[in-house]
């Protein structure tokens, strides 16, 4: 996998619950629609568009009966520079969608996660580099990691977790957890069952070893921060972060979020995600928000008020220690891109077509979703990109005209 791979590419989870959904449909009698449509399903829904405009290119994706609807919205140094919503809450529905109709973050929320924990981590409450077992418990990750009959989970880090380099397994590629997600629409998860599922999925490799994207990390991640503040998960990231920056829409799925409140349902194929329990997505982007509480998010990490020290800005979005001649590269929650050993882009990506990205010279913060795993978000980018830069005529990356 190459690093942009890594940061922008379609993971194996997402082919996992494609091909789930499909088979699921054959059960409940659909066999002849499935043997039509496999192709199809399982080719990413990529719609070419030579709209000039970017209103016209998201009515063009949002007209497509897989995607319910198209969120997008530009801010440059806190102001909305454009923002447009088109379709309706969900596949079926004839209530369309706003700028500001909340949305899944999908795993955009692990920078939430992984930025509680940096605060943490500037007041000494954290030790990054300490084994989590230090937090959780001596005996808390025997059964992870099993390379060749030894385990490995003792050795991993707070570091490795938020980094993705602990060696994990990625759960959502785990056949039977994928299987219980859909078969089981109020089925909710706990944090215990989540890690059992985790410890069952084969090491990638042993801790710092290599980068390899996982769920699990940020479940762990999840439970340190509830150990350490005596506080549950969702109140120690509403304390750090939402609370603090001013993200009043922003809400964690499972302890915070009233189901009935309307809001644009996200989709892996068919299958209409937002009606599952969110709790397999525990500390792992179980969150709902807006375009314009991203805004304020992204403009945080610009104006460096994520944080409280420029160190720990820093931290968030450097490069593991060999990493630093790529160009992209993995940090701890961030994927970024860095040209002259300064980030140009901090980002992000969602499964079901959710992009959030932060170009700190040009001062530009872009959020958009899809609401549907098998939407090309890198074709509808790589169509969106220079109609914004169009607006004004500024490069993103490089700010300049």
């Amino acid at each position: 996998m190459t690093p942009a791979e890594r940061i922008f590419g379609r993971t194996l989870a997402g082919k996992a619950l494609r091909v789930l959904g499909l088979l699921l449909t054959a059960a409940a009698g659909g066999a002849a629609w499935l043997v039509s449509t496999l192709a199809d399903e399982a080719t990413p829904l990529s719609i070419s568009s030579d709209a000039t405009t970017l209103k016209a290119l998201i009515d063009d994706w949002a007209a497509d009966d897989a995607i319910p609807g198209v969120i997008l919205r530009v801010d440059r140094n806190g102001e909305t520079l454009y923002e447009h919503a088109a379709g309706t809450l969900a596949n079926g529905s004839d209530t369309p969608l706003t700028p500001d109709t909340p949305f899944h973050t999908a795993s955009v929320g692990k920078l939430f996660t992984a930025a509680a924990m940096l605060r943490l981590s500037e007041r000494g409450l954290v030790d990054l580099d300490a084994p989590v077992v230090s937090y959780l418990g001596r005996d808390s990750l025997d059964s992870f990691l099993n390379i060749n009959g030894r385990f490995y989970g003792a050795q991993v880090t707070v570091r490795h977790l938020l980094a993705h380099r602990a060696g994990f397994g990625n759960t959502d590629s785990d056949t039977r957890f994928a299987l219980t997600v859909l078969l089981n629409k109020n089925k909710k998860f706990t944090p215990d069952e989540l890690l059992a599922i985790a410890a069952r999925v084969p090491a990638v490799g042993r801790p710092g070893e290599r980068m390899s994207y996982a769920s699990p990390g940020y479940y762990i991640a999840g439970l340190v921060l509830e150990q350490v503040t005596g506080r549950p998960y969702h109140e120690v990231v509403r304390t750090e972060i939402f609370d603090r920056l001013g993200m009043g829409a922003t809400v964690e799925a499972n302890a915070e979020w009233d189901r009935g409140t309307d809001h644009l349902h996200h989709y892996a194929g068919r299958i209409d995600l937002s009606e599952r329990d969110p709790g397999f997505e525990f500390a792992d982007g179980g969150f709902v928000t807006t375009a314009g509480d991203m805004a304020i998010f992204g403009q945080a990490i610009i104006d460096g008020k994520l944080f409280d020290q420029a160190a720990t800005a820093r931290a968030f979005t450097a490069p593991w220690p060999g990493d630093e001649n790529e160009t992209f590269h993995q940090a701890m929650g961030p994927g970024v891109k860095r040209v002259n050993d300064q980030p140009v882009l901090i980002s992000h990506r969602g499964y079901w077509g959710v992009y959030f990205l932060v170009y700190p010279r040009s001062q530009t913060v872009v959020t958009l979703t899809l609401a549907q795993s098998r939407a090309d978000t890198n074709t509808f980018w790589a169509q969106a990109r220079p109609l914004i830069e169009a607006l004004d005529g500024i490069d993103l990356e490089t700010g300049e005209t």
